[in-house]
């Protein structure tokens, strides 16, 4: 905290896997160090907060209010973004520039609407498990944010991956990064997850936008959906591409080789597994 309040002219601050009460013998009783932004080095030069794995719990926002020149906001899998934490963004005079939204835990679905409600002219990434939500819960609310940039979809199922696909499709054009997770977890089927990568895979080829920086891809991958998936993405110009296979069988390198490799619509590609050296500098 000293060290922030000594500083002159400071545009970013970023808080890392901290519990914000931490601080609390700092700041003379204050809930937050974020006081420290009424320091006159803040004022008129912040521009960009970072939260990474921050607890909110019991925590006073309003000195960023005094911000003259803050651009954005970035909550990045924090935990207790409860009402309170939520009510207090709603409260704000100011816009509330947040930029960047991953969650790690749930967020009531009431409070996230009345969060994006406040934020969705700045959004541009976004992230969370699908699974956290009902189907049809979080369209609506989400379909509010017009700019988003990167979308990143973790812990989906096969109930949930047709609202998943219609989010990507109605992001439409502003999207840019697409990363989309399954993490095999002991309470879901093996036929569930095949179930939900096979939607996904022969859907996403029909619905993604005609560029893309970043896509990645940790899915059980069956070769004959693949290979669909290639094909209809044939058009698509991908600068990154990242595929991880969580079926441990089939081989994906015949697909790669004929629709990636020699079509050279990718610029870098990462896989996971069943790549040999040969592979590599034949790319």
């Amino acid at each position: 905290m000293k060290i922030s309040k000594s500083q002159q002219n400071l545009k970013n601050i970023s808080f890392e896997n901290v519990s914000l009460n931490d601080f609390l013998s700092l700041e003379n009783n204050m809930n937050l160090p974020i006081s420290l932004f009424t320091n006159s080095n803040c004022l008129n030069t912040l521009n960009k907060i970072i939260f990474f794995d921050t607890d909110f719990k019991n925590v006073e926002l309003k000195a960023i209010e005094s911000l003259n020149v803050l651009e954005s906001i970035h909550i990045l899998y924090c935990i207790n973004l409860n009402s309170d934490f939520i009510q207090q963004i709603i409260s704000f005079t100011k816009p509330f520039k947040l930029k960047s939204l991953f969650m790690k835990t749930k967020i009531q679905i009431r409070l996230l609407e009345s969060l994006l409600q406040k934020s969705c002219d700045y959004l541009e990434n976004i992230g969370f498990k699908l699974s956290m939500y009902k189907s049809g819960q979080l369209e609506p609310i989400i379909n509010q944010c017009t700019k988003i940039r990167y979308f990143e979809l973790r812990r989906t199922n096969n109930q949930m991956s047709f609202p998943a696909l219609n989010l990507i499709k109605n992001f439409g054009k502003t999207l840019n990064y697409l990363s989309i997770e399954f993490c095999r977890y002991s309470h879901v089927s093996s036929n569930d997850i095949r179930l939900t990568s096979s939607n996904i895979f022969l859907k996403l080829g029909e619905i993604l936008p005609s560029r893309l920086e970043y896509l990645s891809l940790s899915l059980m991958i069956n070769p004959r959906d693949f290979n669909t998936f290639l094909f209809k993405i044939r058009n698509i110009i991908i600068k990154k591409l990242l595929i991880e296979n969580l079926m441990k069988e089939g081989d994906l390198m015949p697909y790669i080789k004929e629709h990636v490799m020699k079509e050279k619509r990718v610029r870098y590609l990462a896989i996971n597994g069943g790549v040999s050296e040969n592979d590599i500098k034949e790319f």
